[in-house]
């Protein structure tokens, strides 16, 4: 009976499962081989710099167009047989101030290139967003890696010495549309800046026009001239490289004092409705409501009462759009000082800073200015 089965399969049948055999086979075959190919062992990448552990550079306007940096590495040699299915290898450079690179920036350089060379700009940029030092010598730590297939391989690691020249932060202007125009000068108030140099600019801007219950403008790139408008929706941007060409966004509800952050590789932009408070132990961590002068976009709270030793910090309320009525004060957007004494953002989800003290008894005037950007934030607390 199994006899008759199997003869009355017919020649297509036997046909198909020869075929279907043969295709196993040649996956498997195919499988060991591709894995085989991407094995890292014995394989590893050296890298070679024009400077090193004994070598350092002072960086400044004067150098910025000249070639100051420049790293070869070998190919880690993966694949002998592109034939055999070669898995495209990208190359990423890696720049931190610790040899752990645990807190630096990395930077994708490519496919098929075994070299890369950095001008005095391009190194100063990377070096202030890594968090070096200006006009202050810094070690830094640079490696390449290799990415393939979602693994990676990582060179030997060069160090030298570099000093940075600090640069004016990138900005994007905000340029007033319907019905109102921003001044000419923008360190008043109507500008964003990125203070890790990371295309992720933050800004407190007082929008006091308002069409339709919204305020309309365009950003101005100070890096590259470019414009940026309306992209799909409110919350989405265009660039362009003429801004006249661009429709407006439209920040709304307006008129508002408004917190807003804009992401250049996302082309994203959001903002927020805020008001700020005075939260410490000489109201009993209370809030006391600091008022907005649109004269020196400054928040001013006055006649503040401090005992020697009292401590306090910047908090805010911000607006829901659900309910169209401002939340109560919290401690989620708020600024508080670092070890230096700057003023930084100490809320969600950072929860850092210490709070600021007050030396002295007395009478005080307190102000919290946040027109010049994020990075150029400050705060005065003057005895009356």
């Amino acid at each position: 009976m199994r006899y008759f089965k199997l003869k009355h399969w017919g020649l297509n049948g036997w046909l198909l499962l020869v075929l279907a055999l043969m295709s196993a086979l040649q996956l498997a075959c195919k499988k060991d081989l591709f894995e085989a190919n991407i094995n890292t062992v014995d394989n590893s990448i050296t890298l070679t710099a024009n400077l090193g552990p004994d070598q350092g550079i002072s960086l400044s306007e004067q150098n910025s167009e000249m070639t100051l940096l420049i790293l070869k590495w070998s190919d880690p040699g993966y694949f002998t047989d592109t034939a055999r299915g070669n898995v495209i290898i990208s190359y990423i450079l890696d720049l931190d101030t610790s040899a752990s690179f645990g807190a630096g920036k990395s930077y994708n350089l490519g496919v098929s290139v075994t070299s890369d060379s950095l001008t005095g700009l391009s190194l100063n940029n990377k070096l202030l967003a890594i968090g070096c030092t200006p006009s202050s010598a810094n070690i830094v730590f640079t490696r390449i890696r290799s990415v393939f297939n979602g693994d990676t391989l990582a060179s030997n690691t060069i160090s030298f010495t570099a000093t940075p020249y600090a640069l004016p932060l990138p900005a994007l202007l905000i340029m007033g549309e319907g019905g109102w125009t921003t001044p000419a000068t923008r360190t008043n108030g109507y500008l964003l800046t990125s203070a890790k140099n990371d295309n992720k600019y933050e800004g407190y801007i007082n929008f006091s026009y308002a069409n339709w219950g919204g305020a309309n403008c365009k950003l101005l790139s100070t890096v590259d001239n470019s414009g940026y408008g309306w992209g799909t929706d409110a919350y989405t941007l265009q660039k362009g490289a003429d801004i006249s060409t661009l429709g407006n966004l439209w920040i709304t509800p307006c008129p508002n004092y408004m917190k807003v952050n804009v992401d250049l590789d996302a082309l994203t932009i959001s903002y927020t409705p805020i008001k700020f408070f005075m939260s410490g132990t000489f109201n009993n961590w209370g809030n006391s409501a600091m008022t907005f002068d649109a004269n020196t976009n400054k928040w001013t709270a006055t006649g503040v009462k401090f005992a020697a030793g009292d401590s306090f910090a910047f908090v805010s309320s911000v607006w829901d759009n659900a309910t169209a009525s401002w939340n109560d004060p919290s401690w989620d957007i708020c600024y508080k000082i670092d070890e230096e004494g700057t003023l930084v953002f100490a809320g969600d989800p950072v929860w850092g800073g210490n709070n600021i003290t007050v030396a002295q008894a007395g009478t005080y005037t307190v102000s919290l200015d946040l027109s010049n950007g994020d990075g150029n934030y400050s705060f005065e607390v003057t005895k009356d």
